[in-house]
């Protein structure tokens, strides 16, 4: 009876937004790579939001619960479907390094991605697949994304509603059977 009543007020609570699931915690984010259903970047749009700072207001990324990410010491891992410019696009500050940290999240991407047949999963995964760091010229970005992006701005994919797809069922419940299964 005790116990009921704890997970009915823990239920509650993140209804409320109070608190976050097992293996998800909200981040700052400022930008959505919008994809079309095949995989392709529409565009980059900034998600920042205007906020007062004493007499001034200026842009600032803004909290989204997202799966949770690695805290990364030294060593390269990547997050899932939330990250830096270096893991999304291979387009970082260390550019010996970019490929490698592109390499990781395609890899980790669509082996969470496999088994699951959702469109939006299947539009992540066609991205990993075709997306080369080579590419990122051709997204027309200015040189006021580039300069947030190389500061570690991070991204989330979304699709042309800006419905984020990390929020997708079917993504979501892949995360959570890896989170509960993995030993990191």
């Amino acid at each position: 009876m005790i116990l009921q009543s704890l997970v009915k007020y823990y239920e509650a609570l993140e209804r409320q937004g109070k608190i976050t699931r097992p293996g998800w915690l909200p981040q700052n984010v400022s930008y959505a790579v919008v994809l079309d259903r095949t995989g392709l970047v529409k565009r980059v749009v900034s998600i920042k939001a205007e906020v007062q700072r004493g007499k001034k207001s200026e842009l600032s990324p803004i909290k989204i619960v997202v799966p949770e990410p690695y805290v990364r010491a030294r060593a390269y891992k990547s997050n899932f479907m939330c990250d830096n410019s270096a893991y999304i696009f291979g387009y970082g500050d260390k550019p010996e390094d970019d490929a490698q940290k592109f390499a990781l999240a395609r890899e980790l991407h669509l082996k969470l991605l496999k088994n699951v047949s959702s469109p939006y999963a299947e539009t992540v995964k066609a991205f990993f697949e075709a997306w080369s760091p080579e590419n990122f010229g051709s997204l027309g970005l200015d040189d006021e994304y580039k300069k947030d992006l190389l500061k570690g701005a991070n991204l989330v994919f979304a699709d042309e509603y800006l419905h984020y797809l990390h929020d997708d069922q079917a993504i979501r419940g892949a995360w959570e059977d890896y989170y509960n299964s993995s030993d990191d």
